[in-house]
């Protein structure tokens, strides 16, 4: 080959990925316009891992790879925590991949001479750079990015390998055939390529086995040991890399019709969802439908190939996933097609010039012509998609409207990439003055993906008194049709750190509403939605916060990483609450938490059986506990719905963690643990009414511990051999730290127990625990009095606690019994009173 031809072939390749970097940078920025909630999970992960270093690996039931993410963090380490530098890492990803088609278009033709395979190559790379599906994801946040690059390094080093039979290209190969596999779920099948080009060589080169089959062994061997972990991982925990597919299985259409909208995508139009492909535009660029299928004539042509084979075999691998799911149009699922379909058009080439040269008299100048027509076609191309691209953003109105909430209208750029949380995120960036914002409306994924690079920090204070140029921000959120003016959980922005505060109490509540009427409306008139904020002056605001009480025995959760310390709400409650709400005060243990923690909070009979509850990503997106530093604080403020009317008595708060699949984490502390959680505090819903003895009951002065006092006995035989024994206490404390069981006796006058029992009150549904100081409480105790003389029997009261059966001390009538128990008196003398 001539170094002319050459060097003007290898000119138009670096040409042609310099069209596609720049249309793969050209205003990163702004098309697309915000950041799908898809974009936004990965965006804040690899932020986070390139300020700390710390990412949880295998833990999202959906995007389990981390591979993505590492590479986007060294990306947010080198380039910023910004949207454009996570686009800008993906697009380098993208134009590396056109590189690898034009590496492995080359690498495939074996047999063919050097200028054809360098135009195979050229023109597997061409397709990319134009193919809209391609510039799509190359241009977003989407691991899937990741799948075709490999993908196609993996095939030019197996096919080099074949070529050369060098075993450093099998080692790369299965290097590289490892990373694929694991950058996509859909590329778990991508392994089965191997044996598809194994199959192909026993059947036309299996007199040269010796020099092939020791060298693909050794490519699956090496494959097969780095993808171990995943293996194991899939056997047990198949939830974490396999839940997604669960998900999206298809089980109502027929294979019929899924395989019929999956060819449609190649030649007619592919996915509508503007996240992963624009203009519903088709896997192939019109223009190179001739070369393709010219190509796809070729690989059955040339069936005898292994490279036919590899692309077969890759266009069936490559469909499964799609075919099996409910989403067959999924630009996301279905681009691992791009790698048969480059290596088809450059296929199609080989058999283009084929056909010319037997057919054209001037053959010395095919490859120039052919080349040239393509590059110039390319060129054109490029300039065409980029205008359709850039038209997509520029007039979203001219698509397709959706039904946005409140039946408002939406295009796309509203509906897929919440433009409105960026506009409004942009507009907090800009302002000068520090802002008081409910925190609710920054835990939107999107919100925080714009916030992060000027607020990356989080942190906790109960200031007294805000700065004096403080403004109160309530944003508009659509899906809510209302702004975010009932909250009581604010942060304050200031300087580049978000402050949380502790939830607000009901009078500061009303003093922010009453700032409420004061506040102006800006607005964004370009959206649909376009009420941004309200926004005024704090004033004279004071705020005040609902009281935190620390716990006498935090709960600890996981390898002691993280603990609640304190707790805010009502722990008295009437019983017939729609809804209850806490505040959890947490704190970091280890500088390095190992997870991303979810959170569940019950409420909770004494017995565990459930009564209503929530179960929350714990700030999964906002502020993940593997983002805490050792020592840290954050409240964290939780409503729980309420499924019945609560009877009166005591139940269990139980919080807990949970990581992949709603795993509980190990706990202890508290006030017990169990499923799966501790008990953080015990709620009280009071007696509907206060009991009284009856007139005139048998007075008793006697208190136990100076906690309890018993007040008031009656008896009455309610049965021939049993009579019933009521006792009226009354709580000394409030709430004491205590758990007693109430113990009554009969005795004979030998001292012998004739009957006794032992309950706790209410049969353990009003605990003593729950008490509060001056509060009246009524026991009723039956007992069988097995036929003993009425007369001769005493009665005997005290409390005790379990499990070692110590009696409380016992004063009555201010002197100190020494058995512990308090004197009612003969039962013949309570039964008489009248």
């Amino acid at each position: 080959m001539a170094k002319r031809t050459r060097y003007t072939i290898w000119g138009m390749v670096i040409a042609i990925i310099l069209i596609a970097f720049a249309m793969r940078i050209a205003q990163l920025n702004d098309y697309p316009p915000s950041t799908s909630t898809d974009e936004a999970t990965n965006a804040i992960d690899s932020f986070r891992f390139g300020l700390l270093w710390n990412l949880p690996l295998y833990e999202d039931i959906g995007r389990p790879e981390p591979l993505y993410r590492i590479i986007l963090g060294i990306g947010a380490a080198l380039f910023s925590p910004r949207v454009w530098s996570m686009r800008f890492t993906t697009a380098l990803l993208g134009v590396l991949s056109v590189a690898a088609a034009f590496r492995a278009g080359v690498a495939i033709t074996i047999g063919q001479r050097k200028v054809v395979r360098l135009g195979a190559g050229f023109v597997a790379a061409s397709i990319l750079t134009v193919a809209m599906g391609h510039l799509t994801l190359s241009r977003s946040i989407y691991r899937g990015t990741l799948q075709l690059l490999f993908t196609l390094l993996y095939i030019s080093a197996l096919f080099r390998g074949l070529e050369k039979q060098q075993k450093r290209y099998f080692i790369t190969a299965g290097v590289l055939l490892a990373i694929a596999t694991h950058t996509y779920t859909s590329a778990l099948l991508l392994p089965l390529s191997l044996p598809i080009v194994g199959l192909n060589l026993l059947v036309f080169q299996r007199a040269r086995w010796r020099q092939w089959l020791p060298n693909l062994i050794l490519t699956g061997v090496i494959a097969g040991i780095l993808l171990l972990p995943v293996a194991i991982l899939i056997l047990q925990q198949p939830d974490v890399m396999l839940g997604r597919v669960q998900d999206v299985t298809d089980t109502q259409t027929s294979f019929g019709q899924r395989i019929q909208q999956f060819l449609m995508q190649f030649y007619y139009m592919g996915d509508e969802n503007p996240q992963y492909n624009v203009a519903n535009a088709p896997l192939i660029p019109p223009i190179f439908n001739l070369i393709f299928t010219i190509g796809l004539l070729g690989v059955i042509w040339h069936f005898r190939k292994a490279a036919s084979w590899l692309i077969g075999g890759m266009f069936i691998l490559a469909a499964i996933p799609v075919l099996l799911s409910n989403e067959v149009t999924h630009g996301l699922r279905i681009f691992g097609e791009f790698a048969p379909i480059a290596l088809t058009a450059a296929m199609g080439y080989v058999v283009f010039v084929a056909i010319s040269e037997k057919i054209w008299k001037w053959r010395q100048h095919i490859y120039h012509v052919g080349l040239i027509a393509i590059f110039g076609i390319t060129v054109v191309l490029s300039g065409a998609t980029w205008q359709q691209y850039r038209d997509y953003w520029e007039k979203p109105e001219e698509w397709r409207l959706l039904s946005g909430y409140g039946g408002v209208q939406l295009t796309h750029n509203e509906w897929f990439f919440r433009t409105f949380r960026r506009t409004f995120a942009e507009w907090v960036i800009a302002q000068d003055e520090p802002l008081l914002i409910p925190v609710a409306s920054m835990e939107r994924m999107t919100t925080r993906t714009w916030l992060f690079s000027a607020y990356p920090e989080v942190r906790f204070d109960t200031p007294s008194q805000l700065p004096d140029n403080t403004r109160l921000v309530w944003p508009y959120e659509p899906k809510r049709g209302a702004f975010w003016d009932s909250e009581r959980f604010y942060a304050l922005l200031d300087d580049g750190v978000i402050t949380l505060l502790p939830p607000l109490d009901n009078e500061a509540v009303a003093a922010l509403h009453e700032k409420g009427d004061e506040l102006t409306l800006v607005e964004e008139p370009t959206q649909a939605y376009s009420q941004v904020v309200l926004v005024g002056e704090l004033g004279d605001f004071q705020p005040s916060y609902i009281a935190l009480s620390p716990l006498t025995s935090p709960a600890i959760y996981g390898r002691e990483e993280l603990a609640i310390i304190a707790l805010g709400g009502d722990m008295t409650l009437q019983g017939d609450e729609d809804t209850v709400s806490y505040t959890l005060l947490w704190e970091s243990l280890q500088a390095r938490i190992g997870h991303n923690y979810g959170l569940f909070v019950q409420l909770q009979t004494q017995d565990y059986q459930r009564l209503g509850g929530v179960d929350l990503d714990f700030w999964r997106w906002f502020n993940p506990t593997s983002a805490w530093p050792e020592g840290a604080q954050y409240p964290f403020d939780v409503t729980i719905p309420l499924e019945r009317r609560l009877a009166p008595g005591a139940y269990r708060l139980v919080a807990g963690l949970t990581i992949t699949g709603g795993k509980a984490v190990d706990a202890n502390g508290g006030y017990g643990v169990e499923s799966g959680g501790a008990t953080i505090s015990w709620v009280k819903v009071p007696q509907e009414n206060i009991p009284s003895p009856t007139e005139p009951a048998h007075a008793i002065d006697a208190t136990l511990n100076d906690l309890f006092a018993l007040r008031y006995a009656e008896a009455e035989q309610t049965e021939s051999d049993a009579v019933t024994i009521t006792l009226y206490w009354e709580g000394l404390v409030t709430r004491p730290d205590i758990d007693a069981t109430i113990f009554v006796h009969l005795e004979d006058g030998d001292g012998n127990i004739v009957g006794q029992s032992d309950i706790r009150p209410h049969n353990g549904q009003y605990p003593t625990f729950i008490w509060d100081a001056g509060e009246i409480v009524q026991t009723t105790h039956t007992i069988p009095l097995n036929s003993a003389d009425i007369e001769t029997l005493q009665v005997w009261v005290g409390m005790y606690t379990q499990p070692d059966f110590t009696r409380l001390q016992v004063m009555q009538n201010g002197v100190a019994n020494a058995d512990n128990r308090i004197e009612v008196g003969k039962l013949s003398n309570l039964l008489e009173v009248p």
